[in-house]
């Protein structure tokens, strides 16, 4: 009966020790562990009241036994057992426990010093390469290198539409797909294409510079209508005022198909129509041709 007393003593102590444990957790497990340690101050708190009524009814049963005396020298041996864990069992498990903490502090620490250092590069990266046109001008869209001196950007249709709407000196375009160049970080020329139908698409095309127009970039933009897109015919129209856009259409190699009288004020507008098999661009990658827009005069 005298072991069994001291085992019951000693699940006692582990149990008192355990509920001022569930009182002050680890940081560590109220952060990834919140409705686990509420759990176990649950069970914890449980436990200990069951644990103090069977106590209470060793008390009464002792006392109306064996005496007085009896339960004053029960609960000093008591006390012994829990001082003696106490001093073993309990101070190890928390310099364990602190152990783990410092560990998990240090890494943590670690962790964070390491993403700052990293995203303060970054910074410092972004920051270096901010007066680096091309990157400037290629970081959000893509971007292929054509030729020693222009870029073609692709996934800016919103950007490249408004800028060539400006300069065409229309509001927008409707459902359409747009290319850019660039040239020394700045865009220097943008073709939109729209109203696709029935194996025809139109392009509008403004530009800010005459070096735009290398064979690489021509290729590209005629590529995309009649490779990509399939189309048969590429319509461009222009003002008959446009000097410069009447000579590069028929540079370019469109043939005069027809006019739309006084469409802009006083000038006709000029229809200008290409087919696949004219297209002297496709399969041909250096040159230079003009400046132009394909609309305004």
């Amino acid at each position: 009966m005298a072991s069994d007393l001291s085992r019951w003593m000693g699940a006692l102590s582990d149990l008192e020790q355990a509920h001022k444990e569930s009182l002050h957790p680890p940081i560590f497990k109220k952060l990834f562990a919140g409705s686990t340690v509420e759990q176990e101050a649950a069970n914890v708190w449980a436990a200990k009241r069951k644990a103090t009524a069977q106590r209470d009814e060793l008390r009464q049963w002792v006392q109306l036994t064996l005496g007085q005396k009896a339960w004053n020298d029960l609960v000093a041996e008591e006390g012994r057992i829990r001082k003696r864990r106490q001093e073993t069992l309990y101070r190890q498990r928390e310099r364990r426990r602190k152990f783990v903490e410092i560990v998990a502090w240090t890494i943590m620490i670690g962790a964070g010093v390491a993403v700052l250092t990293a995203f303060v590069l970054l910074l410092k990266s972004h920051s270096a390469r901010a007066g680096d046109p091309e990157y400037v001008t290629c970081r959000l869209v893509g971007c292929e290198v054509i030729d020693k001196e222009n870029r073609m950007i692709f996934g800016a249709d919103d950007y490249l539409k408004q800028w060539a709407a400006a300069r065409i000196g229309i509001e927008g375009f409707g459902p359409s797909a747009s290319i850019g160049v660039q040239r020394d970080g700045e865009i220097i020329a943008a073709c939109v294409y729209h109203d696709l139908r029935d194996g025809q698409i139109e392009a509008s095309i403004a530009a800010s510079s005459p070096r735009w127009a290398t064979r690489s970039v021509l290729y590209g933009l005629f590529a995309y209508p009649f490779i990509q897109v399939g189309t048969n015919r590429l319509l461009v129209t222009c003002s008959e005022g446009n000097a410069k856009a009447m000579k590069m259409n028929k540079q370019l190699g469109f043939v005069e198909e027809g006019r739309l009288r006084q469409m802009f004020g006083k000038h006709d507008a000029v229809l200008f129509g290409m087919l696949r098999n004219e297209c002297k661009w496709i399969g041909v990658k250096d040159g230079q041709i003009g400046t132009f827009t394909t609309a305004s005069a």
